[in-house]
């Protein structure tokens, strides 16, 4: 678009901006102004209705002043004199008067004399509002109190009564003397039907439009019904356009009690903002066409002065940049800001010139350098996509930290084991990624990354996480530091190794050897005590055969001898556990042994206990000797029984055959075992005593309850057999003891027991 058209559109935009302002201007400041002018006229008519129709209740009001403060009235209501009645109380009265309505009661409110007349046939009627024979004292016209403020004088009651024959205007006046002085003998009421006479004579006294509407939903037109619930004391006014040459205003008049009588609805012609909207036409046309000369003047103006020599000057900068001739000058006589852009324009050209051959040798040293620059780029990739190759491939967890100990790069192996990808690890803290750092790295605690970075020296750790299933992962760690060219700590190395399996192994190896001395001493002394025991047992056997006629020593020796018995047992129990048992390993189907087991063992249990078996396994041979099964069985149900205690619990014995490698099972030797699970609902092992449970002697029973050999006989068979055991317990829970025996793989049949 060349610079003309563009002063052109900027001219209209100007002309279309300043005829939508004026509009604006017109339409919501101007024209509201005219409509404004037209609704407070219409108030006006309003005001003037109202004030119309009190001035009549006033005149009533003071007609029956007027009757009420007369000697004659005051006396009538005394004696009630006939020749009153005839004299005053006329038809004439009436008609003259304008009346339709006359009561005079006594003070206790007793009708004395009352007639009404029909506002259109003269004709005497009944009203069910002005009772015949007494008003009530709650009656709204039968209102003037004695012990009023007012002087006497002053009191009335006066204003519309909505009646079934029509809007009665009344007025309510105390009984006095001429002189305005009581007591009040009674009170005089007169009314006066607003008829449609008297509101036509109102709207010609007014000189304003208006008609009357009862405000009762049954009565008012159904277009107006609405009205009297939107005219509120706020906004006693409503004013709507009923066509579009007039104004309708409504507003309601009170009756005497203070509610709404009736509807009032003045009609105006819209005179005012018509002639507003003829005067808003006449300017904007005179003001459209004194801006559209404007507009064309200035173009005119423009065009000699600014858009000719700017054309010019443009012509002469495209042919320097079709030609590239940058010696061509362009000349131009002008003093004014476009004749110093020329001369401007001149100097730039002879700059540019000079520039340009300087770019050009600028220019070929520049492709040198980035030639130069691509080549050690492209060096620089090939190193870093060569060392990260070496991370993501190195068999171990690897990842790399900074000084804000978020993560800056990571292999495969930790990104697989923290269950990430790599765009989740990479820029966020270690220790919200993978959860084991969370104690050692964390930087709120003693973190081992900031003496890395503080020392510059490698550290180690091993740490302990649970996973979610509850079983422990030892992980050993190596914090190597990375250190830039000033010797500063800028990033750390952590190599991860997963050593659970190792630890496991070192833990079982260390209890194995405690529980192999334990055995071995155990062992020793038991076989030293046992040859004490037998000489014992002897003598005491020799000692009853000779006091056959003594039967107290020889119940003495009796309990002795039973004492010895039991010892014997103990120490056979601290043989089985130190491995000296001697007995013969046999190919042995457990299945039947585990059964009657069972079976002895229900006579000895608590009735609260139940027993569950799940014993149906075909292939369940394994080497062993009949009473080591009876000894498994007999010791950890009994175990159970008292874990269990006097509450209600389940115990449940079952074999299932398993094969154990090194995924599942990495403490026990890869192969096929028969598991012989033991589990009970009792109260559960502490966590404290979980590695003390097989020690001879050991036992979290009271005094007199154990011996603390059960267990221990347990571990001591397993070792004689080549078997294995592992508890899980939870407290509060129970506890489950899995005997693994290893499976005897048959070669030849065999009877076997």
């Amino acid at each position: 678009m060349s610079l003309k058209s563009k002063f052109v559109v900027i001219l209209l935009i100007f002309f279309i901006l300043y005829g939508i302002a004026d509009f604006v201007v017109d339409q919501f400041i101007i024209l509201p102004t005219f409509l404004s002018l037209e609704q407070d006229e219409a108030r006006k008519d309003a005001e003037r209705t109202l004030r119309a129709i009190r001035r009549e209740i006033y005149h009533l009001d003071t007609l029956c002043h007027d009757w009420s403060a007369w000697d004659e009235t005051y006396s009538f209501v005394r004696d009630r004199s006939e020749e009153y009645v005839q004299r005053n109380l006329l038809l004439t009265t009436f008609t003259v008067n304008r009346l339709n309505l006359i009561f005079i009661c006594d003070k206790d409110g007793k009708v004395v004399w009352g007639e009404v007349y029909h506002p259109e046939t003269d004709e005497k009627i009944r009203m069910k509002e002005f009772p015949e024979d007494i008003f009530p004292a709650e009656h709204p016209l039968f209102g003037y109190k004695e012990k009023s403020k007012k002087p006497l004088g002053d009191i009335s009651a006066a204003g519309i009564f909505v009646t079934r024959a029509g809007f009665l205007m009344v007025s309510s006046r105390p009984i006095l003397t001429s002189s305005n002085e009581g007591p009040a003998e009674g009170i005089f009421i007169m009314g006066r039907f607003l008829t449609d006479k008297m509101i036509s004579d109102l709207a010609e006294q007014t000189q304003a439009d208006f008609r009357i509407f009862p405000t009762r939903s049954d009565s008012i037109p159904a277009h107006l019904r609405d009205i009297p619930s939107l005219i509120t004391e706020t906004s006693p006014y409503l004013i709507r356009d009923e066509d579009e040459d007039h104004l309708l205003i409504f507003t309601t008049f009170p009756d005497i009690s203070g509610n709404p009588a009736f509807l009032i609805c003045s009609k105006i012609s819209k005179a005012i903002s018509e002639r507003g909207n003829i005067a808003i036409r006449y300017a904007m046309m005179t003001e459209a066409a004194a801006v559209f000369a404007v507009v064309v003047l200035l173009l005119i103006l423009i065009q000699r002065t600014i858009l000719r020599p700017v054309r010019y000057l443009t012509k002469h900068a495209l042919s320097v940049g079709n030609t590239g001739d940058l010696s061509a000058r362009l000349s131009m006589n002008r003093t004014d800001e476009i004749g110093i852009l020329g001369a401007e324009f001149d100097k730039m050209l002879a700059k540019l010139e000079t520039q340009t051959a300087e770019l050009a040798r600028v220019n070929e040293q520049l492709k040198e350098d980035i030639a130069e620059r691509k080549k050690t780029e492209e060096a620089l990739r090939e190193s870093e996509k060569y060392y990260r190759s070496l991370l993501y491939n190195m068999h171990e967890e690897i990842i790399v930290i900074d000084n804000e100990h978020r993560i800056s790069d990571a292999n495969k192996d930790f990104l697989s084991i923290a269950g990430r990808k790599r765009e989740e690890a990479v820029g966020r803290y270690c220790f919200h990624v993978y959860q084991g750092f969370q104690e050692i790295l964390d930087p709120r605690g003693n973190c081992l990354l900031g003496e890395v970075f503080h020392t510059g020296k490698l550290q180690t750790c091993r740490h302990k996480t649970l996973k979610e299933n509850g079983s422990e992962t030892w992980t050993d760690l190596l914090m190597s530091p990375l250190n830039d060219d000033c010797g500063k700590v800028t990033h750390i190395i952590i190599a991860m190794r997963d050593v659970s399996k190792e630890v496991r192994l070192e833990h079982g190896l260390r209890q194995a050897q405690k529980m192999e001395a334990i055995g071995t001493l155990a062992g020793g002394i038991a076989h030293d005590f046992n040859n004490i025991l037998m000489t014992m047992m002897l003598n005491t056997e020799f000692a009853l055969k000779k006091m056959q006629d003594d039967f107290r020593v020889r119940q003495s020796l009796e309990l002795s001898l039973k004492a010895g018995y039991r010892a014997r047992d103990l120490v056979e129990q601290i043989l089985t556990f130190g491995r000296s048992t001697g007995r013969e390993l046999i190919p042995l189907k457990i299945s039947a042994i585990v059964k009657e087991s069972l079976k002895m063992l229900r006579t000895s249990l608590p009735e609260t206990v139940e027993v569950r078996q799940h014993i149906e396994l075909e292939s369940d041979t394994v080497m062993a000797a009949p009473s080591h099964i009876h000894q498994i069985i007999f010791n950890l149900c009994t175990n159970a029984a008292h874990a269990i205690g006097k509450e209600r619990g389940i115990l449940t014995v079952s074999l299932v055959e398993a094969l154990a490698d090194t995924d599942n099972y990495t403490d026990i030797p890869p192969g096929q075992y028969i598991i012989l699970s033991v589990k009970d609902t009792g109260e559960g092992i502490a966590p404290e005593v979980m590695d003390r449970i097989f020690e001879p002697f050991f036992t979290s029973k009271a005094p007199g309850q154990g011996t603390g050999m059960g267990l221990a006989v347990v571990h001591g068979i397993l070792s004689e057999i080549h078997g294995s055991v592992k508890v899980r317990s939870e407290p509060g829970k129970g506890t489950e003891f899995d005997i693994f025996l290893p499976k005897f793989q048959e070669k030849t049949n065999h009877n076997l027991p």
